[in-house]
């Protein structure tokens, strides 16, 4: 596998104060490795149309969830969020390849913790190929189920990934449960396990500040009351923050007309 770790800074603003330490803790805990930026400069954003209208909104991290897969079919090597700190040597993991880790709000296994994959993975053309199949649409229920947590988990389900928070070896991969890459964020801080390689800090700098909301509630809430009901209250807080008492109110108000007019769950 090529030695690289591959991170995405698409919109061209500074680096965060999360994205330095990341970077630090890469040049520490992973010998050996190059680290590579991709952004507008270096990655041909628009020859997709998801990420061409994910860039054309401003949503960088949606133009990220596209960069990430076609980098590493290209390239393959290791890829992670900015956000992903890591507190151990990552080496030991090298023999496994190719493997990820799971999310344990969501069950999914998740790029952004860490994927490390070969040039050419079928699994990664799956992903590429689904992308490159989409319009970008930025209606956030729309990006609520178009995550690319469940696109990847959608492709690895199909060689015998479970929605489940275990160990799991499958079709030739391995995904290592939470406590390596994803401990639990709650009451006294990140409740690291002797197993733990990383924590994941999702600053979300680069989204637009109403979505940071959502996330940030979801992301820190899902471990006690779900991640169902952690997007609904984020969701809320969210139209609330951006729009307002009055048209916050009417914005939920008008989403829920709109879902049960369709006949979904608000």
């Amino acid at each position: 596998m090529d030695k690289t770790i591959h991170y995405c800074w698409f919109g061209g603003n500074p680096l965060s104060e999360t994205a330095v330490r990341s970077l630090a803790s890469w040049e520490k805990f992973a010998p050996g490795f190059e680290v590579k930026q991709w952004n507008e400069d270096n990655f041909d954003f628009a020859s997709c149309s998801w990420s061409r209208g994910a860039y054309a909104a401003g949503l960088w991290a949606f133009v990220s969830d596209y960069a990430r897969f076609k980098v590493l079919y290209e390239y393959g090597g290791i890829y992670m969020d900015i956000g992903s700190e890591l507190i151990r040597d990552i080496s030991p993991l090298m023999e496994s390849i190719p493997f990820t880790a799971i999310e344990e709000s969501s069950l999914t296994a998740t790029t952004g913790l860490i994927v490390a994959v070969e040039p050419h993975d079928p699994v990664i053309r799956a992903c590429v190929e689904r992308y490159e199949s989409m319009e970008f649409s930025c209606d956030p229920d729309f990006l609520d189920k178009i995550t690319v947590n469940e696109v990847f988990t959608a492709e690895l389900q199909k060689i015998g990934f479970e929605r489940v928070n275990k160990e799991q070896h499958f079709g030739g991969w391995l995904a290592l449960d939470s406590k390596a890459f994803n401990p639990v964020y709650g009451f006294g801080g990140y409740h690291i396990k002797r197993e733990t390689y990383s924590i994941h800090r999702s600053s979300g700098s680069w989204v637009e500040p109403k979505y940071r909301i959502k996330r940030k509630v979801v992301r820190k809430c899902s471990p006690f009351i779900g991640r169902r009901l952690s997007q609904i209250l984020g969701r809320i807080l969210m139209e609330l923050s951006d729009g307002g008492l009055v048209v916050g109110t009417k914005r939920i108000f008008g989403v829920v007309r709109e879902k049960i007019a369709r006949g979904e769950r608000s």
